[in-house]
């Protein structure tokens, strides 16, 4: 038996190695993680030149068109996400599939995909501002359908970039794709053996120390910053290493079969019986899409 925690780390030490096989392929999350720090910094240079911190440390004024810029950078933020995690998702499908994986193929059929991408990129990000603000409720009952939507657009979810990117469906047909894909192969009565946002925690974590380390001797500012590039590099790994896993999930529910790095017994066991949560589950060979 093993725990959702040393399930997830294997499969980031097998997204990892799959990773270094083309160390091209790592310049994708960094080039993701430092457009979203020009994002954020270009975000709050205007808010500062605006005005804005200052009403709020006054009398916590905060105009709508400050709404509207925050919304907009956002939006802005959600595209950048999902335009590089299509573009390594093509990328890591075309070294999954035994080919050379080329970061100038990932960011052409990314751009390929703009129009999808963007239309995704605002359902996805409104959708997730909508679950969020749902979970952060003062109600009890608003918090619990907040946890379970949220669990169940992320399972339904699971493949739509993929589907863009490999199969060259639109943002609403990929969704439809996702999900038929998800209950195929896993059906409805399972859930995650691993869990990513154990990663995301721990990255975090790791860019509080820098953080602090830097508020102590340059300030506040020089903290802020610091932390925030440390922990947007850090998500930018750790979301090309589930990328990967997931292009890996989304071959092996298309096929049937494992494919590149990942064993068989991964794929299969990295949705479990609600009563078996955390072990790998010997389950029979998946057989192929009838489509």
């Amino acid at each position: 038996m093993r725990s959702a925690l040393g399930n997830t780390f294997q499969l980031i030490s097998i997204s990892w190695q799959v990773l270094r096989k083309d160390r091209e392929l790592s310049l994708l999350p960094l080039m993701c993680g430092a457009v979203l720090i020009l994002v954020f910094a270009y975000t709050g240079a205007a808010l500062w030149a605006g005005g804005t911190f200052d009403r709020l440390a006054a009398d916590y004024r905060f105009y709508l068109a400050d709404l509207a810029f925050v919304v907009l950078a956002y939006c802005t933020a959600c595209f950048v996400i999902v335009y590089f995690n299509a573009a390594i998702a093509a990328a890591a499908h075309q070294r999954l599939e035994g080919w050379e994986a080329d970061i100038r193929t990932g960011l052409n059929t990314a751009n390929d995909r703009l129009g999808a991408i963007f239309l995704w990129s605002i359902m996805a990000g409104t959708v997730g501002f909508f679950l969020h603000q749902l979970s952060d409720s003062r109600s009890i009952i608003g918090k619990h359908l907040g946890f379970v939507l949220d669990l169940v657009w992320g399972y339904v979810t699971l493949f739509v970039v993929p589907a863009m990117v490999v199969e060259g469906a639109g943002a609403t047909d990929a969704l439809a794709r996702s999900t038929e894909l998800f209950k195929q192969t896993w059906g409805k009565s399972y859930v995650a053996a691993f869990g990513f946002g154990i990663a995301y925690f721990l990255v975090a974590l790791a860019a509080a120390l820098p953080a602090a380390l830097v508020f102590f001797v340059f300030g506040p500012v020089a903290a802020v910053v610091a932390g925030a590039a440390v922990f947007l590099m850090g998500v930018a790994f750790v979301q090309c290493c589930e990328t990967i896993f997931v292009v890996a999930l989304y071959d092996y529910a298309v096929t049937g079969r494992a494919n590149g790095e990942f064993p068989d017994r991964v794929l299969r066991g990295a949705y479990v019986r609600r009563a078996g949560l955390g072990e790998w589950r010997d389950r029979p060979a998946l057989r192929g899409p009838s489509w």
